[in-house]
């Protein structure tokens, strides 16, 4: 027993020796890398410098980091970036090709270093060959950093080169695509806006044919609602159905579209509804008439007179005279001017009919001259119950009612409901519009 407990202490000592040594190692190694003579000590004392604003110790102090320890990707980048700093580019360049040689292609800062500098000396083809052995690095930041040196050079071509500029802003395109970076509407609109810009170039030196394909290839890359308004202008006085279905695609998203001259488009509605009425079609004539009414409200086109008026119905009840034996029916109602334009005058009409017999009819005036319905204007709630009252016991009533509204003087009635009381006379009816 004595010889087990003396082994067991035995195998204790060497395991705390062991732990010893290695804590030791350990620290000796952390003492050496946190020495200020250590590659990390070093490193971070010449960072204090930069934060400090002394540029001329940390240039110093960074060349002796280089020069004590050469393999040191980070010390030749850092010696580049201050070299910048003091506006020697050229000496720059060298540190950044070291700290290229010692990294790889995971450690790209030194990549997009070098290739600023020739950017800044408007040097983009030397540029994009320092950074080809990076892009297939499955870093988002790095590639985000691409599209925006194909970006740059893309900005740089535009009104020199257009064509040249629209491939480098597509490559722009691809690399914050594989980036998922939110600079991609950006690169996005620069591509739709100078193939625009190109097309109205040939459209002015007569090309038509070429402005046509290359807003198809605009359309072809984003179906976009500028390509397709450049596609109307151009078929305006050329192909008047070509045009018209352009113009369609434009004003699908009225909010969107509210940018651009809606004065053609209207134009060849209204002659396309003139053609139909004409014809005697007065279903297509007051398609087209509408259809440019909906686009610009202000335009004055027959058969489009009344403004768009919702009428909400709210509730329907007998108004009960219990002394007399008597009810009357009524109606409670709302309208409200979804239009644009102020109503200068607006009548509603009720008629209640008994067992298909007229029995009343009321009429109210919403609007006039002085006191007109402004756009989105709504009433307050209107009862409106029948003159006339019916018996009430022992009858038998079929009651119907009609709404109409008139928006002009003299009236010219147009139905807007048409419905039967159901349920018994005395009870309140809510009817759901």
């Amino acid at each position: 027993m004595k010889q087990i407990l003396s082994n067991i202490k035995q195998e204790f000592k060497i395991i705390i020796a062991s732990v010893g040594v290695l804590l030791f190692i350990i620290c000796f190694f952390v003492f050496q890398n946190e020495k200020p003579t250590s590659l990390n000590g070093m490193l971070r004392q010449g960072e204090e410098y930069v934060k400090e604003g002394k540029s001329s110790l940390a240039l110093e102090h960074y060349t002796r980091t280089a020069k004590a320890f050469p393999w040191s990707y980070e010390s030749h980048l850092r010696l580049g970036n201050v070299l910048l700093r003091v506006k020697e580019p050229q000496k720059a360049k060298i540190e950044f090709y070291r700290a290229i040689k010692l990294g790889n292609t995971k450690k790209f800062d030194a990549y997009f270093s070098l290739a600023n500098i020739y950017v800044a000396e408007n040097n983009f083809k030397f540029a994009q060959e320092i950074i080809n052995p990076i892009k297939d690095i499955p870093n988002k930041k790095a590639l985000e950093q691409i599209g925006d040196f194909y970006y740059s050079w893309g900005d740089k071509l535009r009104g020199k080169d257009d064509f040249e500029a629209v491939r480098k802003f597509r490559d722009a395109n691809d690399f914050y695509k594989k980036a998922d970076s939110r600079k991609i509407r950006r690169a996005k609109k620069s591509i739709e806006k100078l193939y625009a810009q190109i097309s109205d170039k040939l459209v002015t030196d007569n090309k038509i044919p070429d402005a046509i394909k290359i807003l198809g290839l605009s359309v072809e890359f984003s179906d976009n609602i500028l390509a397709h308004y450049k596609l109307a202008k151009i078929y305006e006085t050329r192909n008047e159905e070509l045009a018209l279905n352009e113009y369609e695609k434009v004003y699908k998203k009225i909010t969107v579209s509210r940018h651009y001259d809606s004065s053609g488009y209207v134009q060849l509605l209204t002659r396309r509804a003139d053609m139909y009425k004409e014809r005697g079609d007065e279903t297509q004539a007051r398609y087209y008439y509408h259809l440019a009414n909906k686009i610009d409200s202000t335009t004055r086109i027959p058969y489009i007179t009344d403004k768009h008026i919702i009428l909400t119905l709210l509730a329907a009840r007998y108004n009960e005279n219990i002394d007399r034996d008597t009810v009357l029916p009524g109606i409670s109602f709302r309208l409200m001017n979804v239009s644009k334009e102020t109503i200068d005058y607006l009548r509603v009409k009720v008629v209640f009919y008994d067992n298909g017999k007229l029995w009343s009819e009321e009429t109210i005036r919403i609007a006039e001259q002085g006191a007109p319905m402004l756009p989105d204007a709504v009433t307050e709630i209107m009862n409106t119950y029948s003159r006339n009252p019916m018996s009430h016991v022992f009858a038998d009533h079929d009651i119907k009612v009609q709404v109409f509204i008139s928006q002009s003087e003299p009236d010219n009635w147009k139905l807007y409901r048409n419905f039967y009381f159901d349920g018994n006379v005395g009870e309140k009816i809510i009817l759901e519009d």
